[in-house]
């Protein structure tokens, strides 16, 4: 489904942001790149976490 495809992208950009190429000398290319993914990423979950129960439930329960 659309919904359970947009959750894997969100899944993927996590991993590639905080897993992915790791920097020894600090330098991070395209920082701003990131920003833009994360930021694009988290209004997605927001979206999810107002329309879906399920969700809102799961992160409330995280969050506890």
């Amino acid at each position: 489904s659309d919904a359970e495809y947009t959750l894997h992208l969100l899944k993927t950009v996590r991993n590639n942001l905080f897993h992915g190429g790791k920097y020894s000398d600090g330098q991070i290319p395209e920082i701003e790149r990131d920003r833009e993914i994360l930021l694009a990423a988290s209004t997605i979950l927001d979206g999810c976490y107002e329309l879906h129960n399920k969700v809102k439930h799961r992160i409330n329960e995280a969050a506890a």
